[in-house]
Protein backbone atom coordinates (compact mmCIF):
# COMPACT_ATOMS: atom_id res chain seq x y z
CA UNK A 1 0.00 0.00 0.00
CA UNK A 2 2.97 1.56 0.40
CA UNK A 3 2.11 3.49 3.89
CA UNK A 4 4.99 4.50 6.67
CA UNK A 5 4.21 4.24 10.05
CA UNK A 6 6.36 6.17 13.38
CA UNK A 7 5.58 5.67 16.86
CA UNK A 8 5.48 8.42 19.43
CA UNK A 9 5.48 9.79 22.55
CA UNK A 10 2.67 12.42 23.85
CA UNK A 11 2.22 11.93 27.49
CA UNK A 12 4.29 13.81 29.42
CA UNK A 13 4.58 16.54 27.14
CA UNK A 14 0.99 18.24 28.43
CA UNK A 15 1.44 20.28 24.83
CA UNK A 16 1.31 16.87 23.18
CA UNK A 17 -1.78 15.59 25.48
CA UNK A 18 -3.60 18.95 24.51
CA UNK A 19 -3.14 18.56 21.15
CA UNK A 20 -4.27 15.36 20.17
CA UNK A 21 -7.25 14.95 23.17
CA UNK A 22 -8.11 17.89 21.10
CA UNK A 23 -7.93 16.63 17.94
CA UNK A 24 -9.36 13.08 18.81
CA UNK A 25 -12.08 14.85 20.70
CA UNK A 26 -11.19 12.84 23.67
CA UNK A 27 -13.37 13.00 26.93
CA UNK A 28 -11.28 14.53 30.10
CA UNK A 29 -10.92 11.39 31.91
CA UNK A 30 -8.70 9.80 28.62
CA UNK A 31 -4.62 10.68 28.68
CA UNK A 32 -3.08 9.90 25.42
CA UNK A 33 0.07 8.27 25.85
CA UNK A 34 1.67 7.90 22.97
CA UNK A 35 0.50 7.76 19.08
CA UNK A 36 1.30 5.82 15.74
CA UNK A 37 1.44 8.45 13.14
CA UNK A 38 0.68 6.35 9.66
CA UNK A 39 1.15 8.11 5.99
CA UNK A 40 2.27 8.35 3.06
CA UNK A 41 6.10 8.79 3.51
CA UNK A 42 7.57 11.88 1.11
CA UNK A 43 11.12 9.77 1.38
CA UNK A 44 11.96 6.16 0.89
CA UNK A 45 15.18 5.72 3.42
CA UNK A 46 16.39 2.52 4.42
CA UNK A 47 15.92 0.66 7.83
CA UNK A 48 18.46 1.87 10.02
CA UNK A 49 20.49 -0.64 11.98
CA UNK A 50 20.33 0.59 15.85
CA UNK A 51 22.01 -2.90 16.84
CA UNK A 52 24.79 -2.15 19.70
CA UNK A 53 26.46 -5.10 21.04
CA UNK A 54 28.13 -2.61 23.72
CA UNK A 55 24.44 -1.93 24.99
CA UNK A 56 23.96 -5.30 26.08
CA UNK A 57 24.47 -6.17 29.67
CA UNK A 58 23.80 -9.37 32.01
Amino acid sequence: MGLGAVWTSVYPEMRKVKGVSAALRLPDNLIPMSCILIGYPAESPQPKDKWDEEKITW
